[in-house]
This record gives structure tokens, sequence and C-alpha cells, in this order.
């Protein structure tokens, strides 16, 4: 168990410049959203809707408004270090298809709306760290699972219906898609080295 938390404390140290860069990036884009008037978040997931497949990717970045983008850096920050603890790789490549696949679901299956944020990759990593203990158990996956319990626990509660302007359907294909991707991560790594040459 030492080794385990040793291991996590590492990642932390040794990727925290690179997590807050990405999420620099974001509060970047809404700085730049801000002075557009939110203009920007008219490119996030349009359900069905031709002008919102560029959503797919874009929607993470783009935020409603500051309380928004802050609650979501928060649980950002976190997940993302503790995801690191499995090596960058693995967390670059379920990143982007995390964001892929729930992007995908919520514009074929959501309700009509503008869906933004990064909740659903936040639930993505949420998912994946859960399901790691089952899929690929080891005391890391198992002291990883226990602390997104308890630290994160809460975060279940955004798998309900609630708010009209808040996409749980966001957050329920970003958390099935979390626990999709890492029970089919190898096959999945194995197709994205073979594409990088």
């Amino acid at each position: 168990m030492n080794n385990s938390i040793q291991q996590l404390l590492t990642a932390f140290y040794h990727y925290i410049p690179f997590v807050l860069t990405i999420a620099g990036i974001a509060w970047l884009i809404h700085l730049i959203n801000h002075v557009a008037c939110y203009k920007l978040n008219h490119l996030g997931i349009v359900p069905r809707k031709l002008k919102g497949i560029s959503g797919i990717v874009l929607s993470p970045l783009l935020h409603a408004d500051y309380g928004h983008l802050f609650s979501n850096t928060f649980f950002f920050i976190a997940l993302s270090l503790i995801m690191c603890s499995y090596g960058v790789q693995y967390y670059i490549i379920c990143s982007i298809a995390i964001t892929l696949l729930s992007g995908v679901l919520i514009w074929l299956f959501a309700r009509k709306a503008v869906h933004i944020g990064a909740s659903g990759l936040i639930m993505g990593y949420w998912g994946c760290l859960l399901f790691n203990a089952y899929f690929q158990p080891s005391l890391l996956s198992f002291a990883i699972a226990g602390i997104c319990l308890v630290q994160f626990g809460q975060l279940f509660y955004s798998l309900l219906p609630g708010e009209k302007k808040v996409s749980w359907e966001g957050h329920v294909f970003g958390f099935v898609s979390g626990i999709v991707i890492n029970m089919n991560y190898d096959p999945l790594y194995v197709f994205v080295s073979r594409i990088m040459g």
C-alpha cells in the first residue's frame, strides 16, 4: 500500500506542470469566450445537427461561466493527476477516447440543447479509475478506487437528472465511456500505436 501511495505522490509531483498547462488552456479559452460574450459556446455539441459535430472535440474546452469552469477545473486537475499515475500515455489515450466516445453519444442521444463543459471528460476519468480496480486489479488500482469513492463520491449525484441547464446526459455518457474505454484499453492502445507508426 505504501508503494501505491508513493506512486501516486510521484505522479502528482511529476505531472503537475503538464496538467496545469492543460487547465490553463481551458482558462485562456474561457477568457477569450468571455470577451466575445460567450459566442464560442455555439461551438458546443448540438445533438443531431451537422453544426454540432465540431462540438464533440471542442465542448470540453467551453464553459457557461466562471463558476462552471472553476468547479470543473478542480475535478479535472485532481482526477487527471490520478490518471497520470498509470502513465501519461494511458492518460492521453483515455482522454482522447473518452472525449470522442462521450461526444458522439451526446450528439446521438442527448436532448436538444448546446452541450458544453469538461464534465463528461471528468466523469469519464472517474468511471475509468473506479472500474480499473475490477479490470486491472492491483494494490494501486484498489487504492485509487477507494480514494475516488471517498473523495469524489459526490460525483455520483451528477449522473441523475437535475437542473435543466446541466447536461446530465454528458455526465452519464462520460462515465459510461470511461468504463468502456478502460475495459478495451489494450486493443485501443494497439490501434493508436499502429496509427502513430
